[in-house]
């Protein structure tokens, strides 16, 4: 039942030929989009509708069904002549309400065939998935990521979510898509990437400092704002020659994200704590500019963070020499 949009092959194929051809519109493109796409689409969605009536589900979805009929002729319309007017900017969203609505589509199905299966005792059976835990090991070894394992805790946590944010800036350079979906991962992975450097830096100054206990800080805290003026006031309080210059642009980068994100939520939920709408008044991130940016501000991290390792090293040093025992 519902075999129209469940299938195993999916409409991953189809929906990728969509994606192309709003972000680089070709004669090539715009013939697979809607020959390959747009076209099995509207056929599966027909036969979807068919099934539906047969399950007697099709008043309670009737509209949507509508909805998204409509939605794969506006695209159509786009790749044709594009009459609406429409934008790049329309027709990703258009886009983006057919692939997230086909997956709303896909769970329904899967909801009413159980729904069917309990009221029936079991003679239709959904296939069920196999109990293993979410978390494990397997064959494909290039697929085992090591936890705690051979980088310093540290290094791998803060290293990860800066190359994860390099990760979807390069995809969206490379590509052209996604860019008004991954600006908010890409930019609170390299946000959270700042913060766990400047904590790590912190705990290396507090080291090294000779009066450790002047320096008051919360370990729980994420603001920005006293995290970033610690980690600086600390780098100088241990070396006076260290320039300014080395921080120029991670002092404007950390100011920026705590004019935007003070709380370090904008860019994880939609609304604040009040219900208002997240990021009102920036209608753009450019994020490649961006990208450019944090390299330079995590280039200045490492520098401080280098700089500060090296001379706790030679402390050691010297405390071994002494037979000096904390």
């Amino acid at each position: 039942m519902f075999a129209s949009i469940t299938g195993k092959e999916g409409f991953g194929y189809q929906f990728e030929k969509i994606r192309n051809a709003v972000a680089h519109t070709n004669e090539s493109n715009v013939h697979a989009a809607t020959q390959l796409g747009l076209n099995i689409l509207e056929q599966k969605y027909a036969e979807f509708e068919q099934e539906m009536d047969a399950a007697g589900e099709l008043p309670d979805w009737a509209y949507d069904l509508a909805t998204y009929r409509h939605a794969i002729e506006v695209l159509r319309g786009y790749f044709t002549g594009n009459t609406r007017g429409l934008t790049e900017r329309d027709a990703r969203i258009y886009y983006h309400y057919l692939e997230t609505e086909h997956e709303q589509f896909c769970a329904i199905a899967q909801e009413i065939v159980a729904e069917i299966n309990r009221e029936k005792g079991g003679g239709l059976n959904m296939p069920k998935s196999p109990k293993q835990p979410l978390f494990t090991y397997a064959e494909d070894w290039h697929n085992n990521a090591c936890i705690n394992g051979f980088h310093p805790e540290h290094w791998a946590y803060s290293e990860g979510y800066r190359q994860a944010a390099k990760l979807l800036i390069a995809h969206v350079d490379a590509t052209g898509c996604d860019q008004d979906t991954l600006v908010y991962p890409m930019v609170f992975l390299y946000r959270h990437h700042v913060e766990l450097m400047l904590k790590r830096i912190i705990s290396t100054a507090l080291d090294l400092v000779e009066r450790p206990e002047r320096y008051k800080q919360k370990t729980d805290n994420h603001n920005l704002n006293t995290l970033w003026p610690l980690a600086r006031s600390l780098v100088m309080d241990i070396d006076k020659t260290f320039p300014r210059d080395n921080y120029a642009t991670l002092d404007a980068v950390v100011k920026a994200f705590i004019d935007a994100d003070e709380r370090a939520t904008a860019f994880r939920y939609a609304q604040n704590r009040t219900g208002e709408p997240s990021l009102t008044g920036m209608p753009y991130i450019n994020t490649r500019h961006f990208g450019e940016m944090m390299s330079k501000a995590s280039y200045e991290l490492d520098c401080m963070d280098s700089h500060l390792l090296h001379l706790l090293c030679l402390l050691n040093e010297m405390r071994s020499d002494w037979g000096y025992e904390p």
